[in-house]
């Protein structure tokens, strides 16, 4: 659980870094200056707790922590523009650094290519 959870905010730090296309890291609190454009990329909540679901992260069990993921039984569903690409990428990263071999397929040329492009880097 806590390797799963430290590894994923690596990845999700890296991202946000790597997205942020500003021309300084200066960053504003209030919303009326920020152009979203320039906005910093971050995980969705239910992004972040559908990766904790499908490599069985439990907070609430001592028997869990340290553990290494069990990819037994979890299922997620997620709805159109709730960020399925994030979650994969994320997630196929998560299991690359943890030394599995990682192959996504997708039935769209167009977001394989996009979401490639997105995440390439990390």
């Amino acid at each position: 659980g806590d390797r799963i959870r430290n590894i994923m905010c690596y990845v999700f730090a890296y991202w946000t870094l790597h997205r942020y296309n500003g021309d300084s890291m200066q960053l504003t609190s209030s919303a009326e200056n920020q152009n979203p454009r320039d906005a910093i990329v971050q995980p969705h909540p239910a992004q972040v707790v559908a990766i904790f679901r499908l490599f069985g992260v439990q907070d609430d069990d001592p028997a869990y922590k340290g553990a290494l993921p069990v990819f037994e039984k979890h299922l997620i569903q997620i709805g159109t523009g709730e960020g399925k690409s994030v979650i994969l990428a994320v997630t196929s990263v998560i299991l690359a650094l943890l030394g599995y071999s990682v192959d996504c397929a997708c039935y769209s040329s167009y977001l394989s290519e996009r979401d490639f492009k997105e995440f390439d880097a990390v």
